[in-house]
């Protein structure tokens, strides 16, 4: 999942390519995320079918699996969730459900980059990545502030040095 962060990372400087990547990123999860549920799909069907084979033999060979008479349906099915048969097709499936999960936080996480990648432009749009903009008139106050302060300033120790040389 480490290739998923670093597909997740947004580049703000680079918003162009980065805009550019995020449909083929999509597609690309959304196509695993389609493979995935197929197989989660086809492991659900073959756990089914295990267990319904692996159901029918514990009602007509019963004593095969060290049973007295015919089970009951629910003991039936008790025995054959302890089937080895039965528990690996069930951790096939429970691995697949597995997958699918992990994928689709990988499709949300990319519509989650999406959105960030929107209100990043926008950021971009109203200048908030721009040097600041000191309107002219401001910034012509704030130059002859500084002038009034350095020359007075100047005048001061102009003055002082003029007393020290007295």
């Amino acid at each position: 999942m480490s290739k998923l962060k670093d597909e997740l990372r947004i580049d703000k400087y680079a918003l162009d390519e980065e805009w550019q990547k995020q449909s083929l990123l999509y597609n690309k999860w959304a196509e695993a995320y389609a493979e995935a549920v197929e197989e989660r799909d086809m492991a659900e069907l073959e756990l089914d079918v295990v267990e319904a084979e692996l159901f029918e033999s514990v009602k007509k060979d019963w004593k095969r699996y060290g049973l007295d008479r015919s089970p009951t349906d629910t003991r039936a099915k008790q025995i054959v969730k302890l089937q080895p048969q039965y528990r690996e097709a069930y951790e096939r499936y429970v691995k697949a459900k597995k997958n699918v999960n992990m994928i689709e936080a990988a499709r949300r996480a990319l519509e989650h980059k999406k959105k960030a990648l929107e209100f990043i432009t926008l950021l971009w749009l109203a200048n908030y990545y721009a040097e600041p903009y000191v309107p002219r008139e401001a910034r012509e106050r704030m130059e002859d502030l500084n002038r009034k302060l350095i020359q007075e300033k100047l005048t001061s120790l102009v003055r002082k040095r003029l007393k020290e040389e007295d």
